[in-house]
């Protein structure tokens, strides 16, 4: 009787000391399988009989993917009241009353040498769980990354391209003109001055304006010119009636300097009016010569409102001497300066106005001649 109660109580010891108690434990930030190993088991953490490999062993997922490692994690562990408990076990193990059944002795060694073959076969998977706190660094910093707010552009950057660069794109004016033609020429045998002035000067202007890059552009215009003049002589008091066409083709290549501003150079080339008179009668008469003269150009913004601009424009001609079949002229320079107003109707047209005044000094040769040309235009930008 003593003997079966003996066995009973041996038996209930060690079902109690292989049951234990478990629990679940949540990692919290700054945690790591290591730091919670050793909170719960104590040390050694690391090494054949680690206690980190228990977690392992009850969490085998954990041990499969040990990226799975970060807060939030739920692990499932072995409450020390079960330790303390199996210790327990150990120390009743002496109460059996009957000596003869010590058999109970051996049974306990096994149970604590299970694990051993488990740690060795482990061995090499230690270096993961080293790496296991660099990527619960990694996925907190990508979590930061995410919560941060996208930086917002700077609207300065959408408007600061049409600062420096007014021209853009190309486009084509159109405008019509009206001009005032003053002549004030002095013939150089006589020493008599010659006035004649314009009585209308109507005529249109066409241009094509067109930027190739951000630094270059080119600027080709027509300029039609429908000269009549009925100005009196002041020598002899006669009636001068004078009819002409004129017409100049300029082409300018031009160099963008900043601040919506280009200058360059260019060709010009067309028909032009000069006065001529007889030595004998002191008859003032007008005439045209074709002429092929190079120049100096300047396109500066001087102001800039919203869609509004204001742009100011000079010319500086060399004029070259030219063999005529009955008149020679004379080489000279001309002057021209512009002031053009434009506004934007919408992102692709627009409407400017101008005022331009131009002088020149070539005249025949034999005489002098001063050329004032009072110049006004109204016209549209496509």
């Amino acid at each position: 009787m003593k003997l079966h109660f003996a066995f009973l109580t041996l038996l209930v010891i060690l079902i109690s000391s292989r049951v234990g108690f478990a629990k679940v434990h949540v990692l919290k930030r700054g945690e790591t399988l290591a730091s919670v190993a050793r909170s719960y088991y104590g040390e050694p953490v690391f090494g054949p009989r680690g206690t980190i490999f228990k977690i392992y062993q009850l969490n085998p997922a954990v041990k499969a993917n040990p990226n799975l490692v970060e807060p939030g994690l739920e692990l499932v562990l072995e409450d020390k009241v079960g330790e303390t408990k199996k210790s327990a076990a150990k120390k009743v193990i002496p109460l059996n009353f009957d000596k003869k059944e010590e058999a109970p002795a051996p049974v306990f060694q096994p149970l604590e040498i299970k694990a051993p073959p488990v740690i060795e076969t482990q061995k090499e998977e230690v270096p993961p769980q080293a790496e296991a706190p660099a990527a619960v660094a990694e996925k907190m910093e990508e979590i930061k990354k995410l919560e941060a707010p996208a930086p917002t552009p700077a609207p300065v950057l959408e408007t600061e391209p049409a600062k420096v660069n007014a021209h853009s794109k190309a486009h084509f004016f159109i405008a019509p003109t009206y001009s005032q033609i003053q002549f004030t020429t002095t013939h150089d045998a006589s020493g008599n001055n010659l006035n004649i002035s314009s009585s209308s000067v109507f005529g249109a202007k066409l241009g094509w304006d067109q930027s190739w890059n951000e630094s270059f552009s080119t600027l080709l215009t027509a300029d039609y010119k429908q000269f009549k003049s009925n100005s009196t002589s002041s020598v002899t008091s006669a009636t001068v009636v004078s009819s002409a066409d004129l017409y100049r083709y300029d082409l300018a290549l031009l160099n963008e300097i900043g601040l919506g501003s280009r200058v360059g150079f260019g060709l010009s080339s067309g028909q032009d009016l000069f006065v001529d008179t007889d030595a004998t009668t002191l008859v003032p008469t007008t005439f045209t010569s074709s002429f092929i003269a190079p120049f100096l150009m300047a396109d500066f913004l001087t102001g800039s409102w919203g869609d509004s601009s204001l742009r100011t424009l000079l010319k500086l001609s060399l004029q070259p001497a030219e063999a005529g079949a009955e008149h020679d002229v004379k080489k000279g320079t001309g002057l021209m300066l512009g002031l053009n107003y434009e506004q934007k109707i919408d992102a692709s047209m627009g409407w400017s106005v101008g005022l331009s005044y131009e002088t020149s000094d070539q005249a025949r040769v034999g005489m002098k001649q001063k050329r004032d040309d009072y110049g006004f235009e109204i016209g549209f930008l496509f």
